[in-house]
């Protein structure tokens, strides 16, 4: 009876607890789903396990889990079914992640989870747990650039519905597949990121390609996989017969292409880059019509000569499907031959190839990307169709000046005109492309004057690179207001007019600033002082004089937490007087009357350590 009456009560006590629990959750006026303590408590538990500098887990407070951000929770239910913790790919420009000594197991405990996405956090070599293969409701997992490292653990296969799986790493973290033999259990997978790891001496590699029908997209650069690995697949009808995207690129095939291809009927984007090394007997033609309904096709650093195309250099017109094409680092040679007018990307750079650029390259009037850079090209710039958005035509031998038409290419954001043979003035036209980001065109012969006119529309401009041109001069109204914020600007070696140039001071995202050899004189203006900190400066070879206290000495660029930050100060070869430097580098302060020029500065935030050098001029 004793017994009867303790668990009446022990009944009625946890009754009474998961009433109240739900009241709790569903009391609350914001509310609109249940919530459950277990849940909410493993959530808890996983905000404890991690160190959350960038607050992405501030909004983790109350009972009302459901309303926290970066969850999602199924309406009629009220159980977690989505966790969006994606932080940045990049840490040591951004402070947006999350970071754990291992991945907490509370995440075990959310039973109903379809969608996890951990990729850019910090989990500091540990390993992918076991406890991640009991999630068998999971349709989405994504813990790519997580730093974790070690073998994947083969209790991923136990997620049948799994539909997208990336597990991607960094190329220097040590992420490895001991045995594919687990990817037969993903019977649902449609997309399948295995980038940087380590695939070398792995078992059962060939099972990927055969073992998932239902695969559409596959990447798997870098790291392994070969000729061998694919063997048994040359007479196999069942490979990847649905498969739409194949990442290959960096593998170590050789000679003929396995027969892998042959069933791929539906691949629409193949990169190879940097994974064959094709022997003169491969025939480009009779590869591309294995899979005709190819979009996208890759074959970067693949050791392609002209010879190998020297039958196809006519009958690119004939391949109609392929939208975008890369050839770029090969040793190809002779002119740039004629491609289909569907053609909306074409990167070629890094080759042999001479000429003139033809006319048929106006007739490309989808074409987007033209990256022809570090070729062999002579003659002028052509007139070019106005959808075009990037420009590559750096490192060539193209001469006469920059058409007028340039400016009509109203969707540029990129345009790289370096280190050619072009003259004449800068066409005022530019001024109009509103989308132009990056504007590079150094080490030419370029001159004449660069006016406000030449900026007028330039909204978008971040990068602007004009070094190099010694009778380019630029002349701009103490007042100007430029309507763009740079980031980097490169004047080098140019004619700079009216001194210091004014029109920096509203430049307040400057990382790079090069101002050398372009003829300012006088001191530096006291609202220099005001700007924010700019990582690399260089004055030198200019005639400045007075004190050095007016350097920029604001907020730096650069984030509280990165790991260092870089100030690289040139001042050489002026006539500064040093007496009482202030560099206000996180106040460091370099007091020496006896040097006229500081070369440069190296600054390590988290150490409080400081490199300078100096050199000693005439006193």
């Amino acid at each position: 009876m004793r017994n009867q009456w303790g668990l009446g009560l022990h009944f009625g006590f946890v009754t009474i607890f998961l009433v109240a629990t739900t009241y709790i959750c569903l009391g609350a006026p914001n509310t609109t789903v249940a919530c459950f303590a277990n849940e909410r408590l493993a959530l808890f538990k996983f905000k404890h396990s991690v160190r959350d500098a960038s607050n992405m887990l501030s909004s983790w407070v109350g009972n009302d889990y459901c309303s926290w951000d970066r969850v999602m929770c199924n309406d009629v239910t009220g159980y977690v079914e989505s966790l969006l913790l994606r932080g940045s790919d990049f840490h040591f420009y951004s402070h947006e992640f999350l970071q754990g000594k291992e991945l907490s197991t509370s995440i075990g405990e959310l039973r109903h989870l379809k969608y996890l996405d951990m990729s850019g956090s910090d989990y500091q070599g540990s390993q992918i747990p076991k406890f991640i293969g009991s999630l068998k409701q999971l349709t989405y997992l994504n813990l790519s650039y997580a730093y974790f490292s070690g073998i994947i653990p083969h209790h991923i296969g136990n997620l049948s519905n799994l539909q997208h799986l990336d597990l991607s790493s960094h190329y220097y973290i040590n992420l490895v597949v001991d045995d594919m033999t687990w990817i037969s259990g993903l019977s649902s997978l449609e997309h399948l990121d295995l980038s940087n790891v380590f695939l070398n001496g792995a078992k059962n590699i060939d099972m990927v390609f055969y073992m998932i029908p239902s695969l559409k997209e596959l990447s798997m650069p870098r790291f392994g996989l070969s000729n061998a690995d694919l063997g048994p697949l040359r007479n196999s009808s069942t490979s990847l017969s649905n498969i739409n995207h194949l990442d290959l690129s960096e593998k170590s095939f050789k000679g003929h292409l396995p027969n892998v291809f042959l069933n791929m009927t539906s691949l629409l984007f193949l990169d190879l880059s940097s994974s064959f090394a094709f022997t003169p007997t491969w025939n480009f033609l009779n590869f591309l019509s294995l899979i005709p309904s190819l979009l996208e096709l890759r074959l970067s650093n693949c050791n392609l000569k002209e010879t190998y195309l020297y039958h196809t250099l006519l009958n690119f017109t004939t391949l109609s499907n392929i939208q975008h094409l890369d050839l770029s680092y090969n040793e190809l040679m002779g002119p740039i031959p004629t491609f289909h007018r569907n053609l909306t990307k074409l990167y070629l750079s890094c080759n042999f190839l001479n000429g003139s650029l033809p006319e048929s390259l106006e007739e490309l009037r989808l074409l987007k990307v033209l990256d022809v850079s570090d070729n062999q090209l002579t003659g002028p710039i052509p007139t070019f169709h106005g959808k075009l958005t990037e420009l590559y035509l750096s490192n060539n031998k193209l001469n006469g000046s920059i058409p007028e038409s340039i400016g009509r290419l109203a969707a540029l954001t990129d345009l790289f005109l370096s280190n050619n043979q072009l003259s004449g003035t800068i066409p005022v036209s530019i001024g109009q492309l509103s989308k132009l980001r990056s504007l590079d065109v150094s080490n030419n012969s370029l001159e004449g004057v660069v006016s406000e006119s030449h900026f007028a529309n330039l909204w978008m401009l971040e990068d602007l690179n004009a070094s190099y041109n010694s009778k380019l001069t630029f002349n701009v109204s103490d007042e100007w207001l430029p309507p763009f914020q740079l980031i980097t600007v490169n004047l080098r070696s140019c004619k700079i007019a009216n001194g210091f140039p004014q029109w920096l001071r509203n430049q307040r995202k400057l990382n790079r600033l090069e101002l050398s050899n372009a003829t300012i004189s006088g001191v530096l203006p006291r609202w220099l002082r005001k700007m924010p900190i700019i990582p690399f400066i260089n004055l030198s070879h200019n005639n400045l004089s007075g004190t050095l206290t007016n350097l920029p000495s604001g907020d730096t660029n650069i984030d509280e937490d990165s790991y260092y930050i870089l100030q690289e100060l040139y001042l050489q070869n002026n006539i500064f007087n040093a007496r009482n430097i202030y560099f206000l580098i996180n106040k460091m302060l370099v007091s020496n009357s006896h040097f006229v020029n500081v070369i440069f500065i190296l600054f390590l935030r988290k150490a409080l350590t400081c490199f300078f050098k100096v050199s000693i001029g005439n006193l």
